[in-house]
Parts: structure tokens; sequence; C-alpha cells
């Protein structure tokens, strides 16, 4: 197949996953050869447009960090404006094997968020089993509720996992929770977790946030 009518191909299909995803969700056809785009629609999420050159340095990292079948999916991305995006990227080689077409696919996830939110807000049942701190702590009794309000957040099937358990850790160390005395057996309860397991996810995110390991692809 000719290189413009391998194209042609893409943006029909682009065409379509959008209209499947809906508005929130920006797809975007890149032609590698010329290393600009040549399609892009709803392209408000990211405030693109076609001819927009490709960014050598977003292109270097989606050909280091796409798995075999030339895919990195679900990754988080960042527009010029702030907005947080989750990104996929499909890579399509020619026969010769060089990288010849990209297909991009951005999501805007605050509206889900938002419902997610919203939803946990109206299932959550209070755990009458964690108890106030004794003494009256306002200290303890704030931070607990701010452990309450970042669980509120999540669902149940995140808490369960233990990356969902790492995301709830890493959102509390922000928050400065583990500056506070005692806290430590109220989210061990909350997780149901023990200490040591706790201390090992904390070393974890540690270890991570030391080897700066985190990937994020800024849009441009």
């Amino acid at each position: 197949m000719k290189h413009e009518q391998l194209l042609e191909v893409l943006m029909n299909i682009a065409c379509g996953i959008a209209k499947l995803m809906g508005r929130d969700t920006e797809v975007v056809v890149h032609d590698l050869y010329k290393m600009e785009m040549v399609y892009i629609a709803n392209g408000y999420v990211s405030d693109r447009s076609v001819g927009v050159k490709m960014d050598q340095s977003v292109y270097q990292i989606i050909i280091n960090q796409a798995d075999e079948d030339g895919h990195m999916i679900g990754y988080s991305s960042t527009v010029d404006k702030g907005k947080k995006l989750r990104s996929s990227h499909f890579l399509i080689r020619d026969e010769a094997g060089e990288p010849e077409a990209l297909i991009c696919i951005n999501q805007n996830l605050s509206k889900l968020e938002e419902l997610r939110d919203y939803i946990n807000y109206l299932i959550y049942v209070k755990d009458d089993s964690l108890e106030e701190p004794e003494g009256g702590n306002i200290i303890q009794s704030v931070t607990q509720k701010a452990i309450m309000n970042s669980m509120w957040k999540m669902t149940a099937a995140d808490l369960d996992s233990k990356e969902g358990k790492i995301a709830l850790l890493k959102d509390l160390k922000r928050q400065g929770v583990f500056d506070v005395k005692a806290t430590t057996p109220y989210i061990c309860k909350s997780l149901s977790i023990s200490q040591t397991t706790l201390y090992n996810y904390l070393r974890e995110i540690r270890a991570e946030e030391e080897a700066g390991e985190k990937t994020e692809i800024r849009i441009r």
C-alpha cells in the first residue's frame, strides 16, 4: 500500500474512533515521514490543528516506550494550558520496519473523574469500626478525615489492589499525613494491611521518587 493510501485509511479509522469515543477524545494522525499532523478530530482538547509539526522529544519517548506491538497505552500527558489527559499511541511501520505513521488518542477525563467522585460520595458508608482518636486529638481527627476523603475518591476495586493502595499512599504523603503521629495504625486499619506492608509500600514510593521513573509526555 502506498504511503498516501495508508494515511487515508488511518484518517478514516481515526474519524471512526472519534465518533465512538465522543467529543472529549481527541484523535490524531501523524505522518512520520514529514513529522507533521495530517488529521485531527476534536482538536479543541489540546487546541491544535492540522499541519503542526511533531515534537522530536515526544516522538523519541513514544519510540522508546512503545511495546513490541508499537503501542503505548494510557500514559499521563499535559497540554500547554496544564490540562491533564490520558494518552495512547499506535505506531505503524513500513515494509522496512521504519515508523511511517502514528495514531494518537488523547482523552480528557475531567468529566469522568467528577462523575467517579460523585458516585463514590453517594455510595460511601461510614465504617464505625474506624474509631475516633482517643482524647479528642483535633490534629489526628482532621488527619483521619483527610484519609477518608482521599479514599472516597477511589473505587473499592482500586483500594483492593496494591497499585490502588500505593496511589492512595502517594496522595496521603503529598498531603503530609505521615507527618502526624499515630496515623500509621489508622491507615493500616483503613486499608486492611499490616504495618510491615505499609512500610514496604512507602519504601517503593521513595525509591520511585528518587529514581524519577515516572514518565510524563507534554503535548506541544
